[in-house]
């Protein structure tokens, strides 16, 4: 059941959302598109902004997306009731006022292990677990498919696992990572982590230590796949000097994964609708026995709160929104 939607109302629209958490009572949502958090009371009315545009202390550089990190796209996290929040440049915490308590965690940043173009941080134990490589074609990397997953203190970063993707297909000798090519996808909570390569065949479940890793066989139910607009990507294409259309070497079964505070392993299989409508089918997988459930949800989690509650993206990349949905007291569905 839905109650309540930030971004469609003309007087509260959100240009990105890359963060969501619950604090006291109140719900925080990092726009970066406009450098700031918006906080919203129990109704889910946006009440006042925290931050600024600039760089200074307590100022939020501003970041744009439009889908490109995908569906995990998550800078924000509460440590020890604050907020930390990444905006590609530097790590910083507020209290739940607004002010600013410290700029924790700068050494992973200044080292280059938390970088812009990372598709989510996770926070533990004072050590930032985010990932690299894979298909970050602008990287150093001697092993360009390569995708690592790590984690990071003030002085040192650790590889927790790491993925070996398969090599893009090329158009006219030009890398290509089109929509349909297998994308990874990871979360990390309550000290542990699961990751995919996006193909669908298998998840891999450990610890945020690296110590214990392990492989599960995965069976994603058959779903209609949705239609791609290939003569839109060939017109972008050849705008860019690039040549036709091509077909990904890794076909993407795994759009988006997200553990909730129960320990289980949300799976979004690649599917027409994503958000809306009828709702989206899901997968739901306990890290304790490996058990497996479906589910119908009316949009892919993108975080959860209090009990009973969690929050979707929703909304066109160039429309954004966000909802938050309920447990319904009649049917026991969301």
């Amino acid at each position: 059941m839905e109650a309540g939607v930030l971004g469609r109302d003309p007087r509260y629209w959100v240009e990105e959302v890359a963060g969501v958490a619950e604090l006291g009572g109140m719900t925080y949502v990092y726009d970066p598109g406009r450098a700031h958090i918006v906080v919203l009371d129990s109704a889910f009315l946006p009440v006042r902004t925290m931050g600024r545009k600039g760089k200074g202390p307590g100022e939020l550089e501003p970041g744009w997306d439009r889908g490109t990190r995908g569906r995990g796209w998550r800078w924000m996290e509460i440590v020890d009731s604050t907020l930390v929040v990444y905006d590609g440049f530097r790590l910083q915490s507020f209290a739940p006022d607004g002010s600013l308590e410290s700029g924790r965690l700068q050494g992973p940043v200044r080292r280059g292990a938390v970088h812009f173009w990372a598709d989510r941080l996770r926070i533990s134990d004072e050590a930032v677990i985010s990932s690299s490589g894979g298909y970050a074609l602008m990287s150093r990397s001697r092993r360009p498919y390569e995708w690592t997953l790590s984690r990071s203190t003030e002085s040192r970063t650790t590889p927790i696992l790491s993925l070996r993707l398969t090599p893009l297909p090329k158009s006219r000798g030009v890398p290509f990572s089109g929509p349909e090519q297998a994308l990874p996808a990871w979360d990390a909570l309550s000290g542990c982590v699961v990751a995919s390569d996006g193909t669908g065949k298998w998840l891999v479940r450990g610890d945020v230590a690296g110590r214990s890793i392990d492989t599960l066989a995965l069976e994603l139910p058959e779903l209609g796949r949705p239609k791609i607009d290939v003569a839109r990507y060939e017109r972008l294409m050849g705008a860019g000097g690039g040549g036709g259309y091509v077909g990904p070497t890794a076909l993407r079964d795994i759009s988006a994964i997200i553990i909730d505070p129960d320990g289980y392993a949300w799976i979004l299989p690649v599917q027409d609708s994503t958000a809306g409508g009828e709702g989206v089918e899901v997968v739901r997988l306990s890290l304790q026995t490996g058990a497996v459930a479906r589910d119908t949800v009316p949009a892919f989690p993108t975080e959860f709160g209090s009990p009973g509650v969690f929050y979707a993206r929703v909304g066109e990349r160039d429309e954004p929104a966000l909802a938050r949905y309920r447990l319904s007291p009649t049917t026991g569905r969301r």
